[in-house]
C-alpha cells in the first residue's frame, strides 16, 4: 500500500508552496533535518508515494482533540512523488532547502477541509508537522487522498513568480516542450532541470511499472550508419532493475528520452521506442541486448510524436500468454514463492526457458514459460538458476528442491533440457 505523508504549509511559506508547483519539487532546510531527525522519516517515502500539503486553520500549538474539532484548512494539495529523498544545494527558493524531494502535483484545491472530509488520521499528521517546522509527516491518508482525488487534477504549471524560472512541471514521458532533438547541455544536471532525465547519476530512469522515462547512451550513434535510426543498449553489468524497466517499455510501448554523450556535453536525440530486448551468452556472462528505434518528431503545435516505420527482425511475443502463466500462480513465483505487491498490485515476470531471441529460437507457449519474481528472473536467465529433467531446482549452495507446479501448467521438458545444456556447465549447485 502507497505511503501518505503530510506537509503543513504556514502563511509565511506559502509563497515557497508556488515555487514548488511551478517545479515540481518539494525541500527542507538542514534545521529541520536536524531537529526532527527528518531524515528517518522521510527517507522512507518512494516512488509513487503521496504526499498531502494543508494549509489555513488553528494555532497548531493546541491538543489533538481541539484541533480535530475545530480546523478548518483552507487549502489542499495533492502530489506523488517522483523522486525520493536527495540532496541538492542549486537555489530554488529564496533561503537554502537543499533536502529535497521531487514531485508531480495532482491537485491544488481551496475550500473548507475538516476531520470529516479528510480523517482524523490527517489533520493529527497536519497538525504534527505544523509543529515540527514543517517537516513531512506520515499519517492514515486514506480518506484525505481519496476525497482530494474527487476534485480536477492540475493540467497546466501553476504560473511562476516574479524572478522564478519559468521551468515546467515534473513530466515523467514523452516529449517535453521547448526542448527538440540536437540540442546540447554541458552537463546531466542541466537536463535535470529541463526535466528530461531527473537522476543525473542514473543511466536508465523509470520504473517497473511504467517503464522507462529516459536513458544516457554510452556513446553517440553514428549519423553515417544505415541503420542510424536505431539505438542498440547494451547492459552487461546493468543493474536487474534497468532491464526490467526498459522491458516494460518494450511490452507498453511508451516513448523513452534518449541522450547521448556529445563534444559538448550531452545531446538529446529524441523519442525513442523499445522494439526488442534479448540475452546474449558469452563465455563470461550474458549482457542484455536493448533496442530502440527513432520515433518521428512531434508534429508542430503537439507533443506526440508521429509514427515512423522501423523495420526490425524480432520474435513477437504474446503478452497475453505470459499473463495467463502469471494468473495461474497468483504472480506467486515458482522458485522462491515470493508474491510482490506494489501500489496495490501484484507483480511477477514472464519468463521463457528457451529464449525467444538471437540463435535460441524458443517457442512462445505457456509450455516453455515460467512464473517468476524478478530476482529469481535475473538468475534464470544467468544460469544462476537451472530446473532438471525431474522439475527440481539447481541453485549454487542450495540443496535441490522442487518447482512450484499446478497441474494445469504443463512445461515442455525439451525447452528444460535446453537451458540446462546452456546453463549446467558453468554452474556449481550442491
Amino acid at each position: 500500500m502507497r505511503r501518505t505523508g503530510f506537509i503543513y504549509i504556514p502563511q509565511e511559506s506559502r509563497d515557497n508552496l508556488e515555487i514548488g508547483l511551478a517545479r515540481g519539487v518539494w525541500g527542507w532546510k538542514d534545521q529541520a533535518m536536524a531537529r526532527q531527525d527528518g531524515t528517518s522519516k522521510i527517507r522512507p517515502f518512494e516512488f509513487g508515494d503521496y504526499v498531502v500539503f494543508g494549509t489555513g486553520g488553528p494555532n497548531p500549538r493546541i491538543s489533538t482533540e481541539r484541533y480535530r474539532d475545530e480546523a478548518t484548512l483552507t487549502r489542499m494539495v495533492l502530489a506523488t512523488v517522483v523522486r525520493p529523498l536527495y540532496q541538492d544545494d542549486r537555489p530554488v527558493w529564496p533561503g537554502e532547502f537543499p533536502h529535497r524531494m521531487d514531485l508531480e502535483f495532482l491537485v491544488d484545491h481551496s475550500g473548507s477541509f475538516t476531520a470529516a472530509e479528510l480523517g482524523d488520521g490527517a489533520l493529527e499528521a497536519l497538525r504534527q508537522s505544523a509543529n515540527r517546522i514543517g517537516l513531512l509527516v506520515p499519517g492514515d491518508g486514506l480518506r484525505a487522498v481519496g476525497y482530494l482525488g474527487e476534485f480536477p487534477r492540475i493540467t497546466t504549471s501553476a504560473p511562476p513568480l516574479t524572478g522564478v524560472p519559468a521551468t515546467h512541471r515534473t513530466q515523467r514521458y514523452g516529449q517535453v516542450r521547448e526542448v527538440r532533438p540536437g540540442l546540447e547541455l554541458p552537463t546531466l544536471a542541466d537536463w535535470e532541470q529541463r526535466k528530461v532525465h531527473r537522476d543525473p547519476v542514473a543511466v536508465v530512469c523509470g520504473d517497473r511499472t511504467d517503464g522507462a522515462e529516459s536513458l544516457v547512451l554510452a556513446a553517440e550513434p553514428d549519423p553515417a550508419q544505415p541503420e542510424a535510426d536505431l539505438v542498440h543498449v547494451v547492459g552487461p553489468d546493468a543493474p536487474a532493475t534497468a532491464n526490467a524497466v526498459l522491458t516494460k517499455s518494450r511490452d507498453n510501448g511508451k516513448s523513452v528520452r534518449v541522450l547521448s554523450p556529445s563534444t559538448g556535453g550531452f545531446r538529446y536525440l529524441g523519442l525513442y521506442q523499445v522494439v526488442d530486448n534479448y540475452l546474449v551468452h558469452q563465455a563470461g556472462g550474458a549482457e542484455t541486448h536493448h533496442v530502440l528505434s527513432r520515433l518521428a518528431e512531434p508534429k508542430a503545435g503537439t507533443d506526440q510524436p508521429e509514427t515512423r516505420t522501423a523495420v526490425v527482425t524480432r520474435r513477437i511475443r504474446s503478452t497475453a500468454v505470459a499473463e495467463q502463466v502469471k494468473v495461474f500462480y497468483n504472480h506467486t513465483c515458482q522458485v522462491c514463492r515470493t508474491r510482490l505487491v506494489a501500489a496495490g498490485r501484484a507483480y511477477a515476470e514472464g519468463a521463457h526457458i528457451r529464449p525467444l531471441g538471437g540463435r535460441h529460437e524458443g517457442p512462445d507457449r505457456i509450455e516453455n514459460i515460467l512464473c517468476l519474481c524478478p530476482n529469481c528472473h535475473t538468475l534464470f536467465d544467468l544460469g544462476g538458476i537451472v530446473i532438471g529433467q525431474d522439475l527440481k531446482v539447481h541453485q549454487e549452495n542450495v540443496m535441490p528442491f522442487d518447482l512450484h507446479r499446478i497441474p494445469q501448467h504443463a512445461i515442455d521438458l525439451a525447452q528444460l533440457a535446453y537451458h540446462w545444456s546452456l546453463h549446467r556447465s558453468k554452474s556449481r549447485t550442491t
